[in-house]
């Protein structure tokens, strides 16, 4: 496959931050209608949404990443297969970094820290 080294590194670089600023709390991500894998933020005067194609399996599929810009028009979109990591990064896989981006997202989206806390107090000591 002919990879556009230029769009790579951008897109890594995209995926990198998102994951990094997520990961802090810097990045508040919703769910997207009553999906439980499609989930939206806004940076600027942009809106990424990240999904996977499948909805029956939610934790199985391909991961994408859509940007649209202020008029909801669609500026770039690619999945875990448009992305290799770049020459002189990490050889990480692209389709960890799709899957730990999507994990955050959805688990900040849905505060899933805080439901396992309140499950845990619930559930009491082991005692």
């Amino acid at each position: 496959m002919s990879i556009d080294h230029t769009a790579n590194a951008k897109r890594w670089a995209l995926l990198s931050r998102l994951l990094k600023r997520t990961q802090a709390g810097k990045l508040k991500w919703n769910p997207l209608g009553d999906s439980d894998s499609k989930f939206l933020t806004a940076v600027s005067d942009y809106t990424i949404t990240i999904d996977q194609d499948d909805d029956r399996e939610p934790m199985e599929g391909s991961v994408r990443i859509v940007v649209r810009n202020y008029s909801d028009r669609v500026v770039e979109q690619f999945d875990e297969y448009d992305v290799e990591a770049p020459e002189g990064t990490s050889s990480e896989p692209a389709s960890r970094l799709f899957s730990a981006l999507f994990d955050a997202a959805r688990r900040q989206a849905f505060d899933s820290d805080a439901a396992i806390s309140d499950l845990l107090k619930q559930l009491g000591d082991d005692d």
